[in-house]
């Protein structure tokens, strides 16, 4: 329909938005060379970062034609999930729950930001992950089910998830990569 059409443009937007700002974020990020400047970007980041997989769920939720979960509580749910791990991001100086510390470390003589996550932190990936996971699997499961024409869309789709998960993945879990940055939002 017009409407899903519309919905899955809109959505698609303010992913393609919320990744476009995690980039530029980071990119700012590497280019300080204070922890203050790296903080204050990193916080910039962390709205494309939190706004990334619900954007991601409304996209393959009106993509798959499931927009009819997405109502005004769906949409208020989702708000208030933003609203909350920003807030707790932003004021983590006073309650220490999101990051137990943050500090500048060198990789050769590159000035790079490290975060230690604390408790909340890892509730918020593993609800982020939650999202992007069952997006997928929705996505996958479209997949198989839809017309032939439309499956070359589809495994293209697929497969431009499978680098900003396999990259988040390797960045959360400090896999040993060389460079030392967050890949992601690429």
């Amino acid at each position: 329909s017009e409407s899903n059409g519309d919905a899955t443009r809109q959505s698609f937007a303010v992913l393609l938005t919320s990744v476009a700002v995690w980039l530029i974020g980071q990119a700012a990020v590497l280019l300080s060379d204070s922890l203050g400047a790296m903080t204050f970007w990193h916080q910039v980041t962390y709205v494309g970062v939190v706004v990334t997989p619900v954007s991601w769920i409304v996209f393959a939720l009106s993509f798959t034609g499931r927009e009819d979960l997405l109502d005004e509580r769906a949409y208020a749910t989702a708000a208030a999930f933003v609203a909350t791990v920003l807030a707790l991001s932003f004021t983590n100086d006073t309650h220490q729950l999101f990051y137990s510390g943050r500090s500048v470390d060198f990789v050769g003589s590159t000035p790079v930001l490290d975060m230690d996550p604390a408790s909340l932190w890892w509730v918020y990936f593993g609800i982020s992950y939650l999202l992007i996971g069952t997006g997928v699997v929705m996505l996958v499961s479209f997949a198989l089910s839809t017309e032939t024409t439309y499956r070359g869309q589809m495994v293209a789709l697929f497969g431009a998830c499978l680098f900003p998960i396999a990259a988040n993945v390797i960045t959360v879990f400090e896999v040993p990569v060389d460079p030392v940055i967050d890949l992601t939002p690429l």
